[in-house]
């Protein structure tokens, strides 16, 4: 019974390990509003850490580098705390987005972003028994180092914090060899994968300010005894949604049950990933109503929340002034001995954007 079970088990991984799914790419709004920010500066972060380094054979050389790190305070000292002054070096990332102006002074600053760096730098090291080509063993010592950096912010307008957040990173270097002294000295030097790990925090710490693009896979429903469920999937997994789209329709014309809930529910993906929200919405629904499937349920949220991410976004974008134009339709002009008055298409709301205009990149950024 027990090897039943085990070869049932077996065959269920290797089918859910087969699933088609694909990407899809939604722009998520950012959680700290700036829209009536042009001017920002960004204060100098204060930094602390503890690095806890790895050496051998301490010599009176060792004993000086520690004395000297002690009395200058550069933290260079192979075990202990230290605290600096750091620039944090975000003003080249927000000046490549174009939507505020960066300025040194920040009494002419609208809005200031500050905040503190913390680092863990650790080292760790132990012998291994390797075997090599002829069959001897010999000892080899492994020694990684690891640091990792926390960036906690805050950004204030008119000395109101109006929004935070925290975020933090990691870079590694990895090192082997026969001898001990050797392998730690391969190591890429801590104050570099430091810079490194904090570089990498600079994309995370804009997602607060600016729209961001995320990526994630959506699982296909393959369906119950409808081969098209399952061949559709596979095809648009390849990328042609065209020939998918029609194998779906034509099981949701004839099927009932489980196969018409996942032909559904793969309809709802291929407009959620065109970015037709408000069609995929109605999908899912549907998918719901057939079977009451726990993926469509699940897509129902997700689409739900992408399309208020896209109106806090289009909301956000400065609005056009329209009042030249206006100016310029109560004008009537002599046409043919006739007046008439020149017409102006009308604005649309973002509730009334029609879904077939829809894209799946309504633009990230301002």
């Amino acid at each position: 019974m027990k090897k039943i079970t085990l070869i049932f088990g077996l065959i269920s991984f290797a089918l859910s390990a087969c699933s088609s799914s694909v990407p899809v790419n939604v722009v998520r709004a950012p959680t700290i509003e700036m829209n009536n920010i042009e001017t920002l500066a960004v204060n100098i972060f204060d930094l602390s850490g503890r690095k806890n380094l790895e050496y051998v054979d301490s010599t009176m050389i060792d004993k000086v580098v520690e004395m000297y790190d002690r009395n200058a305070n550069l933290g260079y000292a192979f075990k202990r705390d230290f605290k600096r002054r750091h620039r944090y070096g975000l003003e080249s990332a927000l000046q490549a987005r174009k939507k505020f102006k960066i300025v040194s002074n920040h009494k002419n600053a609208q809005a200031k972003v500050k905040g503190d760096l913390r680092l863990e730098i650790k080292d760790e090291g132990k012998w291994v028994e390797r075997a090599l080509s002829d069959g001897e063993k010999v000892n080899i010592y492994q020694v990684y180092r690891v640091v990792k950096v926390t960036v906690d912010f805050q950004v204030k307008h008119q000395n109101k914090i109006i929004g935070n957040g925290s975020v933090f990173k990691t870079a590694t270097s990895s090192s082997e060899n026969i001898s001990q002294k050797a392998a730690i000295k391969n190591l890429a030097d801590w104050e570099n994968l430091s810079y490194q790990a904090i570089d990498k925090t600079h994309a995370d710490v804009l997602k607060f300010i600016f729209p961001y693009t995320q990526t994630y896979q959506v699982k296909l429903e393959e369906g119950d005894d409808d081969d098209r469920v399952e061949e559709g999937a596979g095809i648009a997994e390849d990328g042609d949604w065209k020939k998918a789209t029609s194998l779906w329709s034509e099981v949701i014309a004839e099927k009932s049950g489980e196969d018409l809930a996942a032909a559904q529910f793969n309809m709802g993906v291929y407009h959620e990933q065109k970015g037709q929200y408000s069609k995929a919405i109605n999908w899912y629904k549907s998918s719901l109503s057939s079977y009451n499937l726990e993926s469509a349920s699940s897509g129902l949220g997700r689409v739900k929340a992408a399309r208020a991410d896209r109106q806090k976004i289009n909301q956000s974008k400065p609005k056009t002034n329209h009042s030249k134009s206006k100016a310029k339709v109560n004008i009537h002009k002599q046409h043919d001995g006739k007046k008439w008055k020149k017409k102006q298409p009308k604005s649309q709301s973002i509730e009334a954007i029609d879904e077939s205009e829809e894209s799946s990149d309504p633009g990230v950024g301002f």
